[in-house]
């Protein structure tokens, strides 16, 4: 039941009123909401993942989710680092210590291009790699088809051979 004051209006002691509410009405709400998410996102990639092939291709569409899957791991895994940096600029800026601002921006900044050069790098990295397994994989095939080749040359030499001899 909900107290007679509104959520805005304090109590005769100062404090706001309690206010009630329906745990049934707000589990409920919550697990339809979730589930309307969940719906809507499977709806979502049955749809959008053709689409999106057929579009930008299957490489960079997996370059695309492998991108998206390390900038989950990187927010997963930031152990509070942004919040750190919140609470030390907000420090900082409530002592009036523009000085001390200043330098946690330019750590922040120097963080973030770090970042970004040690990204492309890797990208550069990988990019090399695949043009090496590339070369490989047509050296590879070069050398299957030259034996693939020789072999069927083989078998019709020795089929002649075989027909030559019945002959005689």
């Amino acid at each position: 039941m909900l107290s007679p004051a509104t959520p805005t209006e304090p109590c005769a002691d100062g404090q706001l009123p309690l206010v009630r509410s329906n745990r049934r009405r707000a589990a409920l709400s919550t697990m339809t909401g979730s589930a309307a998410s969940t719906l809507i996102a499977s709806i979502q990639s049955v749809i959008l993942i053709p689409l999106h092939i057929a579009h930008i291709g299957p490489r960079l569409y997996g370059a695309w989710l492998g991108s998206g899957d390390i900038l989950v791991w990187m927010q997963a895994f930031d152990f509070g680092l942004p919040n750190l940096m919140i609470q030390r600029i907000g420090e900082a800026h409530g002592r009036g210590d523009a000085a001390q601002v200043a330098e946690i921006e330019r750590q922040l900044r120097d963080a973030r291009q770090n970042a970004a050069l040690r990204v492309e790098v890797e990208y550069r990295e990988s990019a090399n790699r695949e043009a090496m397994l590339k070369k490989a994989v047509a050296e590879t095939k070069a050398e299957f088809d030259r034996l693939n080749a020789r072999s069927f040359d083989y078998q019709s030499l020795k089929r002649e051979a075989e027909a030559d001899k019945n002959a005689l």
